[in-house]
């Protein structure tokens, strides 16, 4: 069955997860007292479960309809490797309702500041299933600094009819989208659950009750008025995001891991298939024998594909210090200059390891180039002022690709810095006259070890 859904069939069948009730579990005396806290995101609470130790921590996203308890095949066995938190988006589990229904604006706001309020740090690695993949997303779009890694459960674009045909949201306005949705008060609620459905019965038999009693709590307070504010909200992301697939490697080499179910369809595959230009660094993978809650259905897939993407992100000490994918962090620490013909200085790099974190800022004055980029004369020199935070930074080898400021578009600069010998380098802007004529750079200092 494909993905490209109605807000009716969202709501009335995505919910339900496209099966049918079978194993019969009485939903009576569920375990009631929620797993993790209870963390204050503004005036409502939202339920916040971390285990293990570890960097960098893990954060589990679910699908709608589900909770954070749905990972209990996964979560132990990550937590043995690292920090792993699952939770309750607003109005699921033992989370307060919030203001809106699954936005992607209040759900990258709560889990950030659940996370923030809770102690928790990133670097992050984001495991989102089904709808909780554009969560996860839209969370490392909006704070590329804190994601290393994803892995996309069964994650895939939604559409809305138009005219008859299936049209994908991002390439509709918002007039489009709001005159083709059903109106709230013609909506039904679907009938409230009695039994576990699969693949949920492969849950421990105490969270089969449990997961059936937060079921039925969940559909008590569907709120269908809230729906056409959350498909708009879907809509501004899927478009902002799609750009992003335009852009080969707009994650800078971030890693990045699909799985899909073994009966997808030819149109859900091709989906999958195109995440992979996300990265460099990216991956489509089947999963055998598997449904839609591969989570559930194939643990131990979902979980060796956590630990592969964490794999590269450990800490490994050497002679040259921390590595991030083979390759030294340690050597690109400084402070790059690059000069223009008249000796001025055009370009500064500015890097600085923090733990396993490397980060910084990237600054470029004003100049006078030829048609190659090359610098003839500097009309203004780089400025604090004007710098660019570094992002989402990964290393093979001799190179290092980072992400620059926000455009407009929504997209990111991206760089690229090659070490060329000792305290030399050069740099790429992407997607500019200057990836075929990189910058030549010298380093001019080392900062201090932090």
């Amino acid at each position: 069955m494909t993905r490209f859904l109605t807000y009716r069939t969202f709501m009335l069948l995505f919910l339900f997860g496209f099966l049918q009730f079978e194993t019969r579990v009485s939903a009576d005396t569920p375990a009631e007292v929620p797993p993790g806290k209870l963390v204050d995101v503004g005036g409502r609470k939202l339920h916040l479960y971390c285990t293990g130790k570890g960097s960098p921590t893990v954060i589990l996203e679910s699908g709608a309809g589900s909770f954070a308890i749905d990972w209990a095949l996964v979560q132990p066995e990550v937590a043995k490797t690292t920090r792993v938190c699952s939770y309750d988006r607003a109005g699921y589990g033992w989370s307060d309702p919030g203001p809106e229904e699954d936005t992607v604006e209040q759900v990258t706001h709560d889990l950030e500041t659940a996370m923030r309020s809770a102690g928790e740090h990133p670097p992050y690695v984001l495991v989102g299933q089904s709808i909780g993949g554009l969560f996860v997303r839209w969370y490392q779009h909006e704070h590329p600094q804190q994601v290393v890694g994803m892995v996309l459960v069964e994650s895939y674009e939604m559409a809305a009819p138009v005219n008859g045909k299936q049209v994908p949201l991002y390439t509709l306005t918002k007039e489009q989208l709001q005159a083709n949705l059903p109106s709230p008060s013609s909506l039904k609620k679907p009938p409230i659950p009695t039994e576990v459905r699969p693949p949920f019965d492969k849950l421990p038999p105490s969270l089969q009750k449990t997961h059936l009693w937060l079921e039925q709590r969940f559909f008590e307070t569907l709120d269908f008025n809230k729906g056409p504010t959350m498909m708009e909200s879907w809509r501004r992301a899927f478009s902002v995001l799609h750009q992003a697939l335009l852009t080969p490697d707009s994650l800078a080499g971030m890693p990045v891991i699909i799985l899909t179910r073994n009966n997808a369809s030819e149109v859900e595959r091709n989906q999958q298939m195109d995440l992979q230009h996300l990265s460099r660094n990216a991956r489509q993978e089947t999963a055998a024998g598997s449904g839609h809650f591969i989570h559930i259905e194939r643990p131990d897939l979902v979980i060796a594909r956590i630990n592969e993407v964490l794999a590269p992100r450990s800490t490994q000490e050497s002679g040259d210090g921390v590595k991030d994918g083979g390759a030294s962090l340690q050597k690109f620490v400084g402070t790059w200059e690059g000069k223009c013909q008249d000796g001025t200085t055009f370009v500064v790099v500015d890097l600085q390891l923090n733990g396993t974190q490397l980060g910084g800022t990237v600054s470029i004055g004003n100049m006078q180039g030829d048609n190659t980029g090359t610098c003839l004369m500097v009309l203004a020199p780089p400025s604090p002022e004007h710098s660019q935070n570094i992002s989402t930074t990964s290393a093979e080898q001799n190179i290092l690709s980072f992400n620059g400021a926000k455009r407009p578009d929504g997209t990111f600069a991206r760089f690229e810095l090659k070490e060329t010998g000792e305290a030399k380098g050069e740099l790429k802007l992407l997607d500019t006259p200057v990836a075929d004529h990189p910058w030549q750079l010298v380093k001019a200092r080392k900062p201090e070890d932090h």
